[in-house]
């Protein structure tokens, strides 16, 4: 699975966890620059990406993660 693919199912994963069809990802895309995301909001996406992708993200992962491309990054490790 290529960066395109990821950031394709991770647009889908956004826009349905945050109820917001008008979200526009892109690998520099900060998390706190997405308008609905918080703390809370966070752990659903990260929650969603692990059974979109099959993986376990840990703490440290959700707590380190700052943007759209440093997601990606940890996907491609643990796929």
């Amino acid at each position: 699975m290529n960066k395109k693919e990821i950031l394709e199912k991770l647009s889908v994963i956004f826009r349905e966890v945050l109820d917001d069809d008008n979200i526009c990802l892109d690998e520099n895309t900060k998390l706190n620059e997405i308008a609905g995301w918080d703390s809370l909001q966070n752990i659903h996406i990260l929650l969603s990406v692990e059974e979109e992708f099959g993986i376990r993200m840990d703490v440290e992962d959700s707590a380190e993660i700052e943007s759209i491309d440093q997601l990606i990054n940890v996907i491609i490790e643990r796929v």
